[in-house]
C-alpha cells in the first residue's frame, strides 16, 4: 500500500499487512509531520512506476527524569570559596593603609613633647629656628619675560583709589525696655569735586574703646551718583550691638 504525507505530499510504500485495522501512526522523513494511516488507504504497489523510501516511525517521547534521583555534590568542608579568598586578599592592603594613615596622624597632631627623641626620630636643629631662619628676597614677578607684568598685576593688584566723597554723620544711642541697644545714624555724603562721583554704598562699623571692631553693617546708598559739589542725605539704624561699642566709623565705597 502507499501512504501519502498530508503535509508535504511525500509518498511511502508499506506492506499490506503493516497497517492493522485500527491504523498505524507514521512520521514523514521529509517534513517530520505525523499522521495515522488506515487500511482503507492501501494501494497496490505494482501500479507504482518508482521506488519509495522506507517510512520513519514516530520519534519516541523522552522519558521523564526524576530530579530526586540525581546525584548531589557534597559541599567542600574546610576550604574557602573563591569569594571569601578575594575578600581576604583585599583586606590586607586596606589594613595597611589604615595603619599608615593612623600613624601619620598621630605623629602630626600629637604634642611635640610626646616624642623623645623628636618626631620621626629626627634631631632638633635649633640653628634653623626663630630669627636664624634664612631670609629670602621677595620674588620679582616683573622680571619674567613677556608675562611678568601681567602676573604681578594679578597677584598684587593695585590698591583702589580713595573716594573723594566726604561723610558727615551723627549717631544717637538709646536702650530699649527689653535691654537692647539701638543706634540711629543720620548724615550726608558730599562731593567736593567738579565731576560726578559714583556711590556704591557706605560701610559702617562700631568700635570699642580699644579700637576693635565690635559690630559691622552696610548702609544702602541714597543715590548711585552724586553730582559735582552736590550731596545726598542718608539714615540707618543698628541694633543688638555690644554696649561697649561706642565709636562710630563710616566709609564710602
Amino acid at each position: 500500500m502507499i501512504a501519502t504525507c498530508p503535509a508535504c505530499g511525500k509518498r511511502y510504500r508499506l506492506a499490506d499487512d503493516a497497517v492493522p485495522a485500527a491504523g498505524r501512526a507514521l512520521r514523514c522523513a521529509v517534513c517530520g509531520h505525523g499522521w495515522t494511516v488506515m487500511p482503507a488507504a492501501v494501494t497496490v504497489a505494482a501500479q507504482l512506476p518508482f521506488d519509495l523510501p522506507a517510512v520513519m516511525p514516530p520519534a519516541p517521547s523522552p522519558a521523564p527524569v526524576d530530579v530526586a534521583a540525581l546525584p548531589m555534590t557534597a559541599p567542600r568542608s574546610g576550604g574557602d570559596t573563591d569569594g571569601a579568598k578575594a575578600r581576604r586578599g583585599c583586606a590586607w592592603p586596606l589594613l595597611f593603609v589604615a595603619v599608615a594613615v593612623g600613624g601619620l596622624a598621630l605623629i602630626e597632631f600629637a604634642p611635640v613633647t610626646t616624642f623623645d627623641p623628636p618626631r620621626l626620630g629626627l634631631p632638633a636643629i635649633p640653628e634653623l629656628r626663630g630669627d636664624a631662619l634664612p631670609r629670602l628676597r621677595p620674588l620679582d614677578l616683573t622680571a619674567i619675560p613677556v608675562v611678568g607684568a601681567r602676573l604681578d598685576g594679578l597677584i598684587n593688584p593695585p590698591a583702589a583709589a580713595a573716594s573723594p566723597l566726604r561723610i558727615a554723620a551723627h549717631g544717637e544711642r538709646r536702650r530699649l525696655s527689653n535691654g537692647t541697644w539701638l543706634l540711629s545714624v543720620t548724615g550726608s555724603v558730599t562731593n567736593p569735586t567738579a565731576a560726578p562721583v559714583a556711590l556704591a554704598g557706605i560701610d559702617a562699623a562700631l568700635l570699642d574703646p580699644a579700637g576693635h571692631v565690635a559690630f559691622r553693617w552696610h548702609i544702602a546708598p541714597p543715590v548711585s551718583l552724586i553730582e559735582p559739589h552736590g550731596s545726598a542725605a542718608f539714615e540707618s539704624i543698628a541694633a543688638n550691638f555690644p554696649p561697649s561699642a561706642t565709636v562710630l566709623r563710616l566709609a564710602v565705597r
